[in-house]
């Protein structure tokens, strides 16, 4: 069991230690209003892409087991990729006649080769994502380890590979495209024989029971990116480029949280799918164990952070008074998603629907009252109030189907100090005071979590 769990979950690892590598060093290439400008057009496609997957992604990881040929799973597998691109140069094409505002509007000036790059970037992230998931599900763990890490490149970092065309925005965005282009036509090419069908199968149950799951999940989804890229939509409209690449650098940091939550899923969703009748038990205790680390660590890089940002150029050092915030928004998010398990297992995902209106709701109503006053600093205690809202909410419904409540009370301890900490931090920010504190905090964690009983039971735990 650990063997799978940190076999499959090792792309996500590689992947935030290349976003934490790499970000410093796109600060120095950059200047500041190039970087933000990618940045922002990075938060578009990031929303874009989540929501024009449809959610089949996950609807096809759910009914995979369920298909009872390899020629319908082929079948299903082609269909649900060839409806996503589809659908991806559909809208962009319905889009075209509003192509100048919309350049505008995304990096600041006309550029007439936008729309194209944004299919050429978006075609490579759906070819990667779904092979990713293929992978995973047949097992294939080298070719979903490198791919994985490409696909998360796609979202995150590819821009910087442009430096070698150009230290500007339009290098760092076409290099993306040109990227995302010739991973997609790699895997189609080399993986052809997943493409093949040898008979006509008939899917249309299968995505009607698909789209039934799916279509909920994407407001699921999309809370996960617009959570943070909410604000950035808002920093575009009162501040300019350079606030949106500060704030973004921040964004990316924290949500390294997300990319080891969805290393996590690799090897948590199948295990409790295949098991939640079973060992209720065991999956209430890796949950519990998860939770209490995740806020031990999120303490623990706050403490430290500063060192983090000895390797950026020295503007961005304002992001440590607010990625305390920022990771705890992932933070949250993640919980809320782990502990709405029961909501999937129920197959019961439209229940999300009303948590993620109000996540969004409070989310821009937030934006508007405290980013003009605040600045960056409002931008991220708004996607910090969403995130446990909307968290908050997810576990109740998890709960009510599928009953997974810790057995300590890391619900209510875990934020307590995890605001403790965000307070210190911000309010005694330049003074050695404020490590000292931090670091009290941190202990008093490992203490009043009891972290290294915790180790215990995890090992415990997975080898039954």
């Amino acid at each position: 069991m650990i063997k799978k769990l940190f076999g499959f979950s090792m792309s996500t690892w590689v992947g935030a230690l290349l976003a934490f590598v790499l970000v410093p060093i796109a600060s120095h290439i950059f200047p500041q209003f190039d970087l933000g400008i990618i940045n922002y057009y990075y938060s578009i496609i990031n929303i874009l892409f989540t929501v024009l997957l449809l959610g089949l992604d996950q609807a096809f990881l759910r009914f995979y087991s369920e298909l009872e040929t390899e020629d319908l799973r082929r079948r299903v597998f082609v269909v649900n990729i060839g409806i996503t691109i589809a659908v991806i140069v559909g809208l962009v094409l319905l889009c075209a006649p509003a192509s100048e505002w919309i350049s505008n509007w995304i990096v600041g000036e006309n550029n007439p080769l936008l729309l194209p790059v944004m299919i050429a970037h978006l075609i490579g992230l759906v070819v990667t994502r779904y092979y990713c998931v293929l992978f995973r599900l047949r097992l294939s763990f080298w070719k979903f380890t490198i791919f994985s890490i490409c696909n998360t490149l796609l979202l995150k970092v590819a821009y910087i590979a442009g430096a070698f065309f150009g230290r500007t925005a339009h290098a760092g965005i076409y290099t993306t495209a040109v990227i995302a282009l010739l991973l997609s036509a790699i895997l189609l090419i080399v993986e052809k024989n997943s493409l093949r069908i040898h008979r006509n199968i008939h899917v249309q149950d299968i995505l009607r029971q698909e789209f039934k799951y799916a279509l909920p999940l994407i407001p699921a989804m999309l809370i996960a990116t617009l959570n943070n890229n909410i604000p950035t939509l808002f920093l575009r409209q009162f501040s300019g480029f350079e606030s949106i690449a500060e704030y973004s650098v921040g964004v990316l940091l924290a949500s390294c949280i997300t990319l080891l939550h969805n290393g996590l899923n690799t090897f948590l969703e199948p295990y409790i799918f295949k098991h939640f009748e079973t060992r209720k038990e065991n999956i209430a205790t890796i949950l519990e164990i998860f939770s209490k680390l995740a806020y031990f660590v999120c303490i623990d890089v706050i403490l430290v952070q500063e060192v983090f940002f000895l390797f950026f150029k020295r503007e961005y050092a304002a992001v440590t008074a607010y990625l305390p915030i920022l990771l705890a928004s992932s933070l949250w998010y993640t919980l809320g998603d782990f502990y709405n398990i029961g909501v999937k297992i129920q197959k019961r995902t439209s229940l999300n629907i009303p948590y993620y209106v109000v996540g969004v709701a409070v989310n821009v109503v937030l934006c508007l009252g405290l980013i003009p006053l605040l600045g960056n600093l409002g931008a991220a205690i708004a996607a910090a109030t969403a995130s446990f809202a909307v968290s908050s909410l997810k576990t109740a419904a998890g709960n009510r189907c599928y009953d997974l409540r810790a057995k300590s009370k890391i619900a209510i301890t875990g934020p307590i100090l995890l605001l403790l900490v965000i307070c210190v931090n911000y309010f005694l920010a330049g003074s050695m005071l404020r490590h000292v504190l931090i670091a009290v905090l941190w202990i008093a964690s490992s203490v009043i979590m009891g972290i290294h009983k915790l180790f215990l039971d995890f090992f415990r735990a997975v080898k039954k």
